[in-house]
């Protein structure tokens, strides 16, 4: 792991740093102030950036805009020891991929590190540096915190819930139409927060939050309109046809609004030669996955689940997405064939929406529990 820490002398992210060269035989060097910064950044690629909340006159948001404008690959930490029940600002949660409210230790930095997949094998540097540039989901932390802490009063309000998802006005609408288009039942229209958080409930909400911004994020990336729109559509059809299927735990529904989420990341780092592959996967019959692995050595499969993780959504969301395009092997269902299961459902599925023109292959020889 390559890690620039920039911090005062002495301070506590130095030492946790030394520890973890010390002990993980890591790669790190040390910026005390923005011009160091600047010239670590110029002088090599790092893994990860992990800044303090103010370094001299500079604040740590700050310096991480920088990295994420020179460096967008890496994985960037701020540590900010502010009262942890207070929100940290948009502007933290849109350039940070992880804001550390408490002093963290070694082992505190690499899970964190780790969890983040900082430093992620086989994956080219272009896709990286394409994740990387995506914005985070600065309305969404709070709101998912919120909810969480919602989550734990059992006399909750719907009308307290409406409220704290409709902060954030262009997220609430894409929540309630994410919500009639892939939860609600067919003969059921959901027209306000407070009902969608009724018929769904407070958890479901909370997932279809995180997939709302996920959506918004992506469709501010500068990539043609059609594959933004044909990760959606492939979303809400999935989303739908899990909603269909009982047996399936309730987060599966958002896992499958994602299965697609990393197709706009694949053509914003190879915006012509991905534009070539959709063109021949359309033409020939081809799964485009496979294509992307023969041209690439990756598929937006994998650039989803290391997007999810980036953003740290829950863990069982990035497993989804990861393995949406892996048959799987064993006669029982995990996470990984989870999301293969649904997009299989879509993929054999009659239905107009159900239809994926890049992945038009129907497999045999599955498990009894995928059919």
């Amino acid at each position: 792991m390559f890690m620039l820490v920039v911090d005062v002398p002495g301070g506590v992210l130095s030492r946790a740093a030394t520890e973890l060269r010390d002990r993980f035989g890591w790669t790190i060097a040390l910026a005390e102030d923005g011009v160091g910064c600047l010239g670590h950044l110029r002088s090599q690629r790092w893994d990860a950036v992990v800044a303090a909340r103010t370094v001299g006159h500079i604040g740590g948001a700050t310096l991480l805009t920088l990295v994420r404008s020179i460096q967008p690959s890496a994985a960037r930490l701020l540590v900010d020891e502010q009262d942890e029940r207070l929100p940290s600002s948009g502007v933290e949660m849109g350039v940070a991929h992880r804001v550390l409210t408490r002093e963290p230790s070694a082992t505190t930095l690499r899970a964190v590190l780790l969890a983040l997949d900082a430093a992620p094998a086989n994956v080219p540097h272009d896709l990286q540096q394409a994740i990387g540039r995506v914005a985070g989901l600065p309305p969404t932390h709070g709101i998912l915190s919120d909810l969480r802490d919602l989550m734990e009063d059992p006399e909750v309000s719907t009308d307290r819930i409406a409220t704290t998802v409709g902060r954030d006005p262009m997220l609430a609408a894409r929540v309630l139409h994410l919500a009639n288009a892939g939860f609600a039942s067919h003969n059921v229209v959901i027209s306000s927060l407070a009902q969608a958080a009724a018929l769904l409930g407070v958890e479901t909400l909370r997932q279809v939050v995180i997939a709302s911004a996920a959506f918004s994020a992506v469709s501010s990336l500068d990539v043609a309109r059609d594959v933004i729109e044909h990760s959606q559509r492939h979303g809400v059809a999935a989303a739908r046809m899990a909603a269909s299927m009982p047996d399936l735990p309730p987060h599966a529904r958002t896992g499958a609004l994602l299965l697609d989420i990393g197709m706009p990341l694949m053509a914003l780092a190879w915006p012509e030669d991905h534009a070539v592959l959709r063109e021949q996967s359309r033409r020939r019959g081809q799964p485009l996955h496979e294509a992307e692995q023969e041209a690439f050595g990756v598929t937006h499969a994998t650039a989803g689940a290391l997007l999810a993780r980036r953003w740290s959504l829950p863990k069982v969301l990035a497993r989804m997405i990861d393995g949406h395009h892996l048959p799987p092997l064993s006669e029982e269902p995990d996470d990984r064939a989870l999301g293969f299961r649904v997009h299989h459902a879509v993929q054999t599925a009659l239905h107009p929406d159900g239809v994926d023109v890049y992945d038009v292959v129907v497999l045999d020889g599955l498990p009894a529990w995928v059919q």
